[in-house]
């Protein structure tokens, strides 16, 4: 990057007997490295029932960026996952993956040592008459347009989140709700149904 003189003056004791000449300056060339910055805070991941994979939901995010310049625009998005896919209690749960994000994102680099971590369950699999005596239903999956949840429950509210945990939708409902999702993207999205008993239900979903 060039480096140029923009303002000089004289000084010494002497200096009023000379005048500085403010063309051709010598120039140079230097770099401005990318600062590097850390994730820090902490973050929770919802307990799930067995489904095969160690795909984790985020609950609460209270991450942050450590060490960006003040007014600067970045930020950034993370996929966390467990360390295992089987059933087990206290299970790590790692971020595997996180981008920065924003107008300036390209002057910084992300360290990703010593991330923060958490841990959350992995449950058995509900029993199928439970399932149908409290049914749940919701379809199609994978969808496109529009999401429909029916139940039996006494339902306190739903929410629609994408994989890194960020709200697409939230509503109070009684039993049945047509959820529009034609302007979201294709991806994974996790359903959560919050019972008034406090038991909840989450469904992850595919958008084509």
């Amino acid at each position: 990057i060039p480096v140029n003189i923009i303002n000089a003056v004289l000084n010494g004791a002497d200096k009023d007997n000379y005048t500085l000449l403010m063309g051709n300056f010598p120039d140079t060339t230097a770099n401005i490295n990318k600062k590097d910055l850390s994730i820090v805070g902490t973050f929770t991941v919802f307990n799930k029932e067995y489904d095969g994979t160690n795909t984790a939901v985020i609950n609460q995010n209270n991450l942050s960026l450590s060490g960006f310049v003040t007014g600067d625009d970045v930020g950034f998005s993370f996929v966390a996952e467990f360390s295992q896919a089987e059933v087990g209690t206290n299970i790590p749960v790692n971020i595997i993956s996180a981008v920065l994000t924003g107008a300036d994102k390209d002057n910084y680099t992300l360290l990703m040592g010593n991330l923060p971590a958490t841990v959350a369950s992995i449950t058995t699999i509900t029993n199928i008459d439970e399932i149908y005596q409290n049914s749940i239903s919701v379809y199609p999956n994978p969808f496109t347009d529009y999401i429909y949840f029916n139940t039996t429950y006494n339902v306190s509210n739903i929410t629609l989140a994408n994989i890194i945990g960020e709200k697409v939708f939230e509503k109070n409902v009684c039993s049945k709700e047509k959820i529009d999702a034609n302007a979201l993207p294709s991806g994974v999205y996790i359903l959560t149904v919050q019972m008034k008993n406090l038991e909840r239900r989450v469904f992850k979903l595919i958008k084509r």
